[in-house]
């Protein structure tokens, strides 16, 4: 039976069927029985299930001499239409399906595609909204998938309009577009979130994530410092923070501040140089392994001055710190300020560096100079405050 027969059938029997049910009955529609209006339990009824020999139209057509507003009835129908080159005829059943039933996951999907390859782009993103609202598992797969939803101005700002209104699938976006094939389209629709009043920290760090991938890490820097919040972006300079007025974070630009075996790292209240706040470090007389304070960074090419306060109370014999800036291109170090073991309160200290060309990125890190166990053994106290780069002209 040809799928135009099916269709005449279904135009006949159906006003018969209801005037059936309206006399009293061929059968009794048991909702519960049935489960959301004809999908089976799972919603996800497909070619699988097909008993051996028996074709998708048999199946459909059992379906429907049991119930004729079957939802998977007319999705199998367009599996069939699929399977017989008939987008046309595939799209109608679908469409049937999805009006039906709307969590019917596959028919929307398929729906989605076909919009999607029509140009019909309102369509498909009304009808993702839907799927990802009922499955958002399929529904995320499907956005990874088809970057072409994001590559066109107009359709991003359309799936972006959407995501401003907050649907409650909008926490799998930054997974979906993570590995979407399309990095640049995937940053576009971020930056237009950017501009919202409801930007996600997850949203944040995937754009600076492929801003960076992008080989833009300048920009990259500069879209994690505009979404920080009002009140910690007033922190914010070449480096992230240089007053420890915020403490560890936030990813992947700020400070990270990780206490290891043999010594505690946190921020001092009581003794700051300038301002609430300053970093402290205390060593409790055992070995240390230590490399628990570092930041990226994002300097562009050019000449720098470095300057800290730093209050040292380590026992006089003890090996010093050492501030490093490392090129994380190419692993190497690009400048070192070494400092003493002891200081007599606070101290400043200064130093000139250059980033050279094919250094994009680099990491400002804390280190210690021991060079064996013994060295490696630490008692006392360090203190540091207002680190601060400026750039300095050539």
């Amino acid at each position: 039976m040809k799928l135009d027969a099916v269709m005449r059938f279904l135009v006949i029997a159906l006003p018969l069927i209801a005037m059936g049910l309206a006399t009293g009955g061929l059968w009794r529609v048991d909702s519960q029985h049935w489960g959301r209006a004809g999908i089976d339990r799972d919603g996800q009824e497909d070619a699988s299930r097909l008993e051996e020999g028996e074709s998708l139209r048999e199946r459909a057509l059992q379906r429907l001499g049991a119930r004729p507003i079957d939802a998977v009835a007319f999705r199998l129908l367009g599996q069939q239409a699929e399977a017989e080159a008939d987008p046309v005829g595939a799209i109608r059943f679908y469409r049937i399906a999805a009006a039906r039933a709307p969590r019917d996951a596959i028919s929307q999907g398929r729906l989605v595609e076909y919009a999607l390859a029509g140009g019909r782009i309102e369509e498909a993103i009304s009808r993702l909204d839907v799927l990802l609202r009922v499955n958002p598992g399929r529904g995320q797969v499907l956005l990874a998938q088809n970057a072409s939803l994001l590559r066109n101005a107009k359709e991003r700002e359309l799936l972006a309009a959407l995501l401003i209104l907050d649907p409650p699938w909008r926490h799998v976006l930054p997974t979906a577009l993570a590995s979407t094939p399309d990095p640049a389209s995937a940053e576009a629709l971020l930056a237009l979130l950017a501009k919202s009043s409801g930007y996600r920290t997850e949203e944040r760090l995937l754009r600076t994530a492929l801003l960076a991938t992008m080989g833009r890490p300048f920009e990259a820097r500069t879209s994690w410092g505009a979404t920080l919040p009002a009140a910690v972006r007033q922190f914010d300079g070449l480096i992230f923070d240089g007053g420890f007025e915020y403490g560890a974070g936030p990813e992947p630009f700020g400070w990270r501040l990780q206490s290891p075996v043999g010594a505690a790292i946190g921020l001092d209240t009581a003794n700051p140089a300038e301002g609430r706040s300053a970093l402290a470090l205390i060593f409790d007389g055992r070995a240390v392994d230590f490399s628990g304070v570092s930041q990226d960074l994002a300097l562009p090419v050019g000449n720098y001055r470095f300057d800290l306060l730093a209050d040292q109370r380590l026992t006089p014999d003890a090996r010093p710190f050492a501030w490093t800036f490392v090129c994380r291109e190419t692993g190497s170090e690009i400048a070192r300020m070494p400092l003493p073991a002891t200081s007599e309160g606070w101290q400043r200290f200064s130093m000139s560096m250059e980033i050279p060309a094919g250094c994009e990125t680099q990491q400002l890190a804390l280190v210690h100079e021991a060079r064996s166990l013994r060295e490696r053994t630490l008692s006392g106290r360090l203190a540091f405050d207002e680190l601060a780069l400026s750039a300095v002209p050539r």
